[in-house]
């Protein structure tokens, strides 16, 4: 996790919605253990980069942003995973 986000490969926002509280995006790219395109790697990723400002988070979406084309199988482009922060 943390080579993915010193990478910019995967970055938490803070978001103005009332819908949701943040959005974990998480680049299309290959890196050793995780495949972005499996929705249960990007879902534990999300919620483990979570873990520190919400313990309790909850996802609640999914948007892709394509960025592109690409020569291989996979898209290029971003997940957006939203993600609800219950109240302690």
């Amino acid at each position: 996790m943390n080579v993915m986000q010193a990478h910019g490969d995967l970055r938490v926002d803070k978001t103005p919605t009332v819908a949701y509280d943040y959005t974990v995006t998480i680049r299309n790219i290959a890196h050793p253990g995780f495949v972005a395109e499996r929705r249960e790697d990007r879902e534990g990723l999300a919620l483990s980069a979570m873990k520190a400002q919400c313990p309790g988070a909850k996802i609640v979406g999914e948007d892709f942003i394509k960025i592109g084309e690409q020569p291989k199988s996979e898209r290029m482009g971003e997940f957006k995973i939203k993600v609800f922060c219950p109240p302690a």
